[in-house]
């Protein structure tokens, strides 16, 4: 067997291997593209309050009960301006948000059904809402993208370079098998790139060796992880729950010089500490982030930017979304997404007559 066909075989079996979850990642794909623009409304709606209240502001854990009532628990973050008279802004799912009058605690505004519906997609999306096993079998999916755009590059690239001509463009008036074929030569190949970096960024964004990768690969030294091995944050007898207050004075006290805003992160499970995102400038850039203890105590503070794979994996997610290049990189992604379902039929079809007819 030649190279060509051994690649050719494991093209075909990853394909068939992936094809529904590249299906659903494509559709799901599809109805977020223009999610930002979507969305546009609420992320640009004034954040400031018309007057400030002359009293003084409330606790923050009293501001997320009371804003919140029995459903305080499901807040994952906070976020706040350094602007006193901005509203308090608490995030408790995938895009949804309540803006919060942080004199009073009373709720100013909601996310709509928009939002709620577009959290949803970005769940199924990124892990068939079903955690851990999902973000694998979609971490799974994308690396089958970028093996089977590498290898696809592999098996059709031309023995001339003139017969290129034949393959760039899906002809018409054919039928069967000689269209799919066809199709499936041109599609790929006009979709190569995009179909690449989609498979690649997502891959990073799903996977923690991906990232180790990345790191490899610059020659950068890898920061110890908290988590659940070494180097992970002791669990504390008596958890005494989430200290927002707490945690956010202690973030004010270490805060870098000219912060606009911070992001406060619950721990995800008890014994962990909080982490806090800065944010500075005029453009919101983030400008570091702070690790804290449960009790609130200080850990660490890492400016954003001093390492070259953070700011690799930073542009994981705009790549991914084509929002890196505006609107033009969007509408890439979406005729990205069109040709992975036109390669998932066309290749479908392919593998059905080879097989059983």
């Amino acid at each position: 067997m030649t190279l060509r066909k051994a690649i050719f075989w494991i093209h075909l079996g990853l394909g068939l291997l992936a094809l529904l979850p590249m299906v659903f990642l494509s559709v799901t794909g599809l109805l977020l593209a223009f999610e930002p623009q979507l969305t546009d409304d609420w992320a640009h709606e004034t954040r400031t309050l018309r007057t400030k209240a002359a009293r003084e502001r409330i606790s923050l854990d009293a501001l997320v009960t009371k804003a919140m009532g029995p459903e305080s628990g499901k807040v994952s973050s906070i976020a706040i301006l350094a602007d006193s008279t901005a509203y308090v802004e608490l995030r408790e799912a995938k895009r949804r948000f309540v803006r919060v009058d942080p004199w009073s605690g009373e709720v100013q505004a909601r996310t709509g059904a928009l939002q709620s519906f577009l959290g949803t997609i970005e769940s199924l999306h990124q892990s068939l809402a079903s955690g851990e096993t999902g973000r694998t079998v979609t971490g799974a999916s994308a690396l089958v993208c970028l093996l089977l755009s590498v290898s696809g590059l592999v098996i059709w690239w031309p023995r001339k370079l003139v017969a290129l001509r034949h393959v760039l463009w899906p002809r018409s008036g054919l039928r069967g098998r000689a269209r799919n074929w066809q199709w499936h030569n041109a599609f790929g190949i006009m979709s190569l790139l995009p179909l690449f970096v989609l498979g690649l960024t997502g891959t990073v964004m799903a996977f923690p060796w991906a990232e180790k990768v990345l790191y490899a690969v610059t020659l950068s030294h890898e920061p110890p992880r908290l988590g659940k091995k070494a180097g992970s944050l002791p669990s504390v007898p008596g958890w005494k729950g989430r200290q927002w207050q707490t945690w956010l004075d202690t973030a004010k006290t270490h805060a870098p010089a000219g912060w606009t805003g911070l992001r406060l992160r619950a721990p995800e499970k008890p014994g962990k500490g909080p982490v806090i995102n800065f944010r500075g400038r005029a453009d919101g850039a983030a400008t570091g982030n702070l690790v804290l203890a449960p009790d609130g105590s200080f850990l660490s503070y890492k400016p954003a930017g001093t390492d070259l794979v953070p700011r690799l994996r930073a542009l994981a997610r705009p790549l991914h979304t084509g929002v890196f290049l505006g609107l033009p990189g969007q509408l890439l992604i979406i005729l990205a997404a069109l040709s992975a379902l036109v390669l998932a039929w066309t290749g479908g079809a392919l593998s059905w007559r080879r097989f059983f007819r």
